[in-house]
């Protein structure tokens, strides 16, 4: 699976990354939403990470940017937010369940779980 983290400090993301990558999966990098945007457009992931959003505004808007490039790709976020907030943030963006802050190993095999339960139906 080709996924697509978008931080401006990717060094936090590395024990995530590492998990993944460790998985059989590809990690690559985008700066900022533009550069995601650019990205998605170049090499369609499967999966695209959003580094902890600083507004919800900010968040929906970025979302919809990939969205109207494809639909079907995967969106997750790392959030310091309880999961009800997230959820209330994000409904009806179709957000795989959230990423905690702290960017753990176990977040990224929960982001593989799930994407695995959506894609076995």
């Amino acid at each position: 699976m080709d996924m697509l983290i978008v931080t401006s400090t990717p060094a936090l993301w590395a024990t995530f990354a590492d998990t993944m990558t460790a998985d059989g999966h590809h990690v690559r990098y985008a700066a900022d939403t533009d550069a995601a945007v650019t990205a998605v457009k170049a090499q369609k992931p499967d999966l695209v990470l959003w580094d902890v959003i600083k507004s919800d505004a900010a968040l929906r808007e970025d979302c919809v940017k990939i969205m109207m490039i494809d639909v079907r790709i995967h969106q997750c976020a790392a959030t310091g937010r309880a999961h009800q907030a997230f959820h209330d943030v994000t409904e009806g963006m179709g957000f795989l369940p959230e990423i905690s802050a702290d960017l753990t190993a176990d977040d990224a095999r929960r982001v593989l779980a799930s994407i695995a339960a959506i894609e076995k139906h």
